[in-house]
């Protein structure tokens, strides 16, 4: 036999065997056109080692291995068409991890590839030989769950794969822990095209995270709807400032020693053209949802420095009037620029601005909000924490971080001259809150025996009903002329 190897680039992919039945040598030409011929299988086998890499390339994860976007809505469209000839019925679940950014944000994108490889791998062990697994992209993946024969079968997988992802990730010495919420959209019930169930699958799998992550959801109609309205609410808010429907009220604060109103809150109301007023509560979480908050966070500092102007040049000397300012607003340094660009265009001193923030921002991003949080403080600005006593309340945020003000929730002040647990919880915030200098505001103050029973504890400010709703600024002009807060105990 004479045998020549076949080789591409210096690496040798085959070879080119020539027998006889008897002993014989090759020729020199025989050598010759069998070295051409093994020239021309190397180009061969390098073209189909290309076509066969460009194909990987266009039809599967670099980091996972599992099939992409293009690749998964070919084999959907195929099991459509499939289903729809037998008469079957499949599954289509939509994947998202829970503060998947969180671990790149904090250990780096080399570990957070190797969660994602890890979590790729839980997932398919999750699933049937038959069923098909997808990476679309981020920390998003699909699963193709096929010949079902009931559509529960498919929550029982979904349970199974929230389970295996919130197990510990451990990348090399790191750590983490995360959860999965999914969406789950069955076909024909939920739609006869790859677009209509991936969308319906994806919106299932929002309602997953609103409920709370770490669980598995079923598409209704109702959610398609819902998300709708919620692009077209969106949509309106990005114009409302330009519309001028978007207005500033004031709730006032006063001194339960001297009945004085003392300072403000600036709350944002939103008069829709068509909707009508529309509650905070829900166009704010969409603003925060969608990173107009920050915008919107702009917009209510800017005006509520116009404003503190305009009553400082008509005499009425405020404290201070308070902001609220969204985590999402701290995610970049701007925010302390911005706070003293404001006050030095507005011409006010920086006391008179005071901004109001959360406890979730607090445990969120400790070290960077509490350098800014410093820097603000340094600046001359009151800072308030908010709902104090709801969240993750720790006398070491209080000790740690520069807060002036604490703010104690509504619900412990709602019925509290009715309740002993709820006057034990305010009497200890209020005394917790003196002893490390702080002063404590009671929100939500309706009745004059809630007045008298938080002046008996010695908080200092009171704000709520009981004085007056936050109101259009002319209307607290009027009511911050007065020399004390009428109706209300002192």
């Amino acid at each position: 036999a004479f045998v020549q190897p076949v080789a591409w680039r210096g690496e040798v992919c085959g070879a080119i065997v020539i027998g006889h039945r008897v002993a014989r040598r090759a020729s020199d030409e025989e050598r010759k056109d069998t070295r051409e011929l093994a020239d021309r299988v190397a180009v061969a086998v390098s073209s189909a080692w290309r076509d066969k890499q460009l194909y990987v390339q266009a039809h599967f994860d670099t980091i996972t291995g599992a099939p992409n976007r293009l690749l998964f809505k070919d084999r959907l469209e195929l099991e459509i068409v499939r289903s729809h000839r037998e008469g079957l019925t499949f599954a289509l679940l939509f994947i998202d991890l829970d503060h998947f950014k969180n671990v790149n944000d904090s250990y780096g994108h080399t570990t957070g590839d190797a969660v994602l490889r890890e979590a790729a791998a839980r997932i398919q062990l999750c699933i049937r030989a038959s069923d098909s697994l997808a990476r679309l992209g981020g920390d998003e993946f699909t699963v193709l769950l096929t010949n079902l024969a009931d559509p529960q079968e498919a929550w029982l997988i979904s349970e199974t794969i929230v389970a295996a992802l919130s197990r510990e990730f451990v990348a090399g010495e790191h750590r983490c822990f995360l959860s999965a919420s999914i969406g789950i959209a069955s076909y024909p019930a939920d739609g006869g095209s790859a677009e209509e169930l991936l969308k319906c699958a994806d919106t299932a799998m929002y309602r997953a995270k609103a409920k709370g992550r770490g669980q598995a959801v079923f598409y209704e109609q109702k959610m398609n709807e819902e998300a709708v309205a919620r692009v077209s609410l969106d949509r309106d808010l990005r114009v409302a400032l330009q519309r001028g429907e978007l207005v500033l009220h004031y709730q006032p604060l006063w001194d339960l020693r001297s009945g004085a109103i003392v300072s403000a809150e600036a709350l944002l109301r939103w008069n829709h053209p068509t909707r009508g007023l529309i509650s905070p509560t829900r166009f704010i979480t969409l603003a925060e949802d969608s990173g107009f908050i920050e915008t919107l966070g702009q917009w209510i500092i800017t005006e509520a420095c116009r404003q503190v102007r305009a009553w400082r040049g008509q005499g009425i000397q405020l404290r201070h009037v308070s902001v609220n300012v969204s985590p999402r607003q701290f995610r970049r340094r701007g925010i302390v620029e911005f706070l003293r660009r404001s006050v030095e265009e507005a011409g006010i001193p920086a006391q008179c601005l005071q901004i109001e923030i959360t406890e979730g921002l607090l445990v969120e991003r400790g070290e960077a909000v509490e350098a800014m949080l410093d820097e603000i403080a340094a600046m001359g600005h009151g800072i308030a924490l908010d709902d104090f006593g709801t969240g993750f309340s720790s006398m070491a945020y209080l000790k740690r971080f520069p807060v002036h003000y604490i703010k104690i929730d509504r619900a412990f002040v709602e019925g509290l001259e009715h309740s002993a647990d709820s006057e034990a919880i305010v009497s200890a915030i209020i005394a917790m809150s003196h002893a490390l200098g702080k002063l404590v505001i009671a929100e939500g103050v309706e009745t004059e025996e809630q007045a008298m029973l938080l002046r008996s504890l010695r908080c200092d400010h009171a704000q709520g009903f009981l004085l007056s709703r936050a109101v259009p600024a002319a209307d607290f002009t009027m009511l911050a002329a007065l020399p004390r807060a009428a109706g209300v105990l002192a």
